[in-house]
């Protein structure tokens, strides 16, 4: 906790114009305790890549997008699913980056008036 020594503050005067504002005068100068920077060693996240990523039991689907990536496969498609927090946008983001792939934005579903 911080403590200001010295400072006492005290109404002196009100505004002569009528509009009732009060200015608050420093009997003595303030002063501060010096104080250190911390320095935080916090960097802005690294891309997603199959260098970074923590596999876990996801082992498989990170070899599948290396070889899908690197072109050491035959399929055109690679479908991957699994539960919320396993990785999948980052598997995605890390294939995306090592294939040269370009990010699109999914279309906006259609009213349902057109169904």
């Amino acid at each position: 906790m911080a403590t200001f020594s010295g400072l006492s503050q005290r109404l002196s005067s009100f505004s002569g114009s009528g509009s009732g504002a009060a200015t608050l005068v420093n009997s003595r100068p303030m002063s501060f305790p010096l104080m250190n920077q911390l320095v935080l060693d916090i960097r802005p996240d690294a891309a997603p890549g199959f260098d970074n990523f923590l596999p876990g039991p996801n082992v498989e689907a990170l070899a599948a997008l290396r070889e899908h990536a690197a072109g050491l496969t035959r399929e055109p498609l690679l479908y991957l699913w699994g539960e919320t927090g396993t990785g999948k946008s980052h598997l995605l983001r890390a294939w995306r980056a090592a294939c040269g792939a370009v990010e699109v934005a999914p279309l906006p579903e259609p009213p349902l008036a057109w169904l």
